[in-house]
């Protein structure tokens, strides 16, 4: 495998990288974006074998390649991570030129089979001469900017691409992808990028998202299968016909039909597609041939045709309403980049929600539910004026591409998580990087230190309370924020009557879904920053974004419901009731909403109810680690200063205040506790 970084050097990369932190206030770190960046290098060459290879192009006024094609053995990574330390930032920000240079790179390299390695002399580059051909090696191309180009080429960026590409036919052997940092991107540009080149574009906003971006962003890449592929689909002549989610460029029309650039293909993934028949004539058969190389394979093309016979061959109308669904969400997605209108945008949103939940195939179809996530989540919250201005503008093209593209870009939106599930390349690629994220040693922060802000950061295997400074663990880049409610939420109790939840202890009787149950352990995190990012519902119900709810008969997450904000709270609460056999049992009422309790039993991550969580909702794991904590031999209050998390950068755990790794333990007498 080789890969080329191109990577923007101006100016405004060494301004710093802001943290979310899971309290809500944002954290100074002192980590530029720039820093973020090379941690994220570091981390893609950490997991690299010694037969693949890695470039540098850095650009700013003008581009150079900091680093050519270098084997990544020891010595090599050595190098090459010796010239990434070196990077700072300069000037301003030719971005054509720094692609251009990349792209120049990549060809060279595959024009001749014993074209050597960079060296710094004549005599090293002759000692460098490659042990392994081109042949066969799949290469992509990245580039990572915070910003928009100063420098623009005479006849613009994409017909400048476009130019090159159709002028070096070895530029289509590799993809190109986009990642943009900050909120003053020109995401148009950077999607566009990426569509020509038949990559991916991600939006980062801030450093939280950077570590699970990249995590899968080299995932991807190593799990792909045939690069740049094509689907040739013939239709009789005068047939009208669209495929769904696609835009100008990636779909060339014959006399014969259509060629469509498929893009990477990746092991154990499928690629889908839907036509449509505006004119409402559907030919009683189809022709399709997809056309692709294996990139471990020296042989010419390989082409798969196959004919599909309308009347014998009946679709999978499942798969079928979920990919027009899902195509559907591409097309509004794109729509409302592009032309800005939100209203019809809200429109296109709820008319695929309501698709999906009235149609009866699609009750138990749990990629169409994810789907319904995506929508009525960020989707929802992106719409609104004040949001799709500042984030919503760059991240609904990043969320189209990856559903167009049908991978997995990150941890966090729901409707990606179903891509590369049975892809075993994916999957090992993925956890590996994402392990190797976590336990890296944090960079040395660059970025002026502003004025302090309180925050509480919690690290993969410690916890640390810091108004400033540097991190003592990158899987605070992959945060996502646990269950908890405020302290001044209001519970029902079993009689009736309402308490604030801070008030509770053991023993003291709630009411359930199923009735009236006791408390048994309370969980009380201390917030040092005054100050935590909830959602606020109800009649008094206060909550951290993540804590699942019942809003209009489902459950959902509270920041699918409201906008989450910054509020005062000095401590938020979470709550264990005594166990029971159903996870409605595990319930609580607060301000009138029904909300989650711990350790419910939902512990599959694939189910489709948001409460599901492998840890939150396995009793026995909770029990384990809260038996541990002070007061949990009193009156069931319990003294916790974060949450653990695993290589994934979900919660695997509690931290009790005093660091206690051993358990106590306590028999209680239940049936199954975690059910699948």
């Amino acid at each position: 495998m080789d890969i080329c970084c191109v990577i923007d050097v101006s100016g405004s990369m060494g301004s710093e990288a802001p943290v979310p932190g899971d309290g809500g206030a944002q954290e100074s770190t002192g980590l530029s974006v720039l820093d973020i960046v090379k941690h994220s290098l570091r981390t893609i060459i950490a997991t690299m074998k010694s037969t693949d290879r890695l470039a540098l192009v850095t650009f700013t006024d003008s581009a150079s390649i900091a680093a050519g094609l270098t084997e990544m053995t020891d010595a090599g990574k050595t190098s090459v991570l010796k010239t990434i330390e070196g990077l700072y930032p300069q000037n301003s920000t030719n971005l054509w030129d720094g692609l251009k240079t990349g792209m120049t790179l990549l060809n060279k390299a595959y024009a001749s089979k014993d074209s050597p390695y960079t060296g710094a002399s004549l005599l090293a580059r002759l000692k460098n001469k490659p042990r392994v051909t081109t042949t066969g090696r799949l290469s992509t191309l990245f580039i990572l900017t915070d910003g928009m180009p100063n420098i623009e080429p005479p006849r613009g960026h994409i017909p400048m691409l476009k130019a090159y590409l159709d002028a070096h036919p070895a530029s289509r052997t590799f993809s190109i992808s986009t990642f943009g940092f900050g909120y003053d991107l020109d995401s148009a540009l950077l999607l566009e990028i990426a569509q020509v080149g038949g990559g991916g574009y991600s939006f980062i906003p801030d450093a939280g998202m950077v570590g699970t971006v990249f995590v899968h962003s080299a995932a991807n890449t190593y799990a792909t299968y045939a690069p740049r592929a094509t689907l040739n689909v013939e239709v009789p002549e005068g047939v009208q016909v669209q495929v769904m989610g696609t835009v100008e460029g990636e779909v060339n029309r014959a006399s014969w039909g259509l060629a469509i650039e498929a893009g990477d293909i990746q092991f154990g993934q499928s690629r889908d597609y839907v036509l449509s028949f505006p004119g409402g004539t559907i030919p009683a058969d189809l022709c399709a041939t997809a056309t692709f190389r294996p990139f471990t394979a020296s042989a010419p093309m390989k082409t798969d045709t196959i004919t599909i016979k309308h009347a014998t061959n009946p679709p999978d109308l499942a798969a079928l309403q979920y990919n027009h669904a899902r195509l559907s969400l591409v097309t509004a997605l794109y729509a409302a980049k592009k032309t800005g209108n939100l209203e019809e945008a809200q429109a296109a949103f709820s008319k695929i929600d309501h698709e999906i939940a009235s149609s009866p195939i699609l009750a138990d179809y749990a990629p169409a539910h994810a789907v319904v996530r995506d929508i009525t989540g960020q989707g929802m919250l992106g719409v609104e004026p004040a949001h799709f201005a500042r984030w919503g503008k760059h991240y609904f093209p990043s969320l189209a591409r990856a559903h167009a593209r049908q991978q997995c870009a990150n941890f966090k939106d729901p409707g990606l998580q179903v891509y590369g599930q049975n892809s075993k390349v994916f999957q090992q690629e993925r956890n590996e990087l994402a392990e190797k994220f976590d336990t890296l040693p944090p960079p040395t922060p660059s970025a002026r230190k502003p004025h302090a802000l309180g925050g509480l950061s919690f690290g993969s295997k410690v916890s640390s309370v810091s108004r400033s400074g540097g991190v003592s663990s990158m899987s605070m880049y992959q945060s996502q924020a646990g269950p908890c409610f405020a302290a001044y939420a209001r519970v029902q109790l079993a009689d009736g009557t309402r308490v604030r939840v801070d008030a509770l202890k053991r023993g003291a009787k709630v009411m359930t879904l199923r009735g009236p149950c006791e408390v048994a352990v309370v969980v009380r995190t201390a917030i040092p920053a005054g100050e935590a990012l909830l959602c606020e519902l109800g009649d008094g119900l206060v909550l951290t974004p993540w804590h699942p709810i019942v809003h209009e008969s489902k459950w959902v997450f509270p920041s699918d419901v409201v906008a989450p904000k910054t509020m005062s709270c000095d401590a938020i609460y979470s709550l264990l009731l005594f166990p029971g056999l159903h996870p409605d049992a595990h319930t609580v009422s607060i301000g009138g909403v029904w909300c989650t309790t711990l350790g419910h039993g939902l512990v599959d991550p694939s189910s489709t109810d948001v409460r599901a969580h492998a840890y939150l909702g396995c009793y026995n794991h909770i029990l384990r680690d809260l038996a541990a904590m002070e007061g949990f031999e009193g009156d069931g209050v319990v003294a916790c200063v974060g949450t653990e998390r695993n290589k994934d950068g979900k919660i695997c755990g509690f931290l009790s205040a005093e660091g206690l790794e051993q358990t106590r333990g306590l028999e209680v007498e239940m049936a199954t506790v975690c059910v699948r």
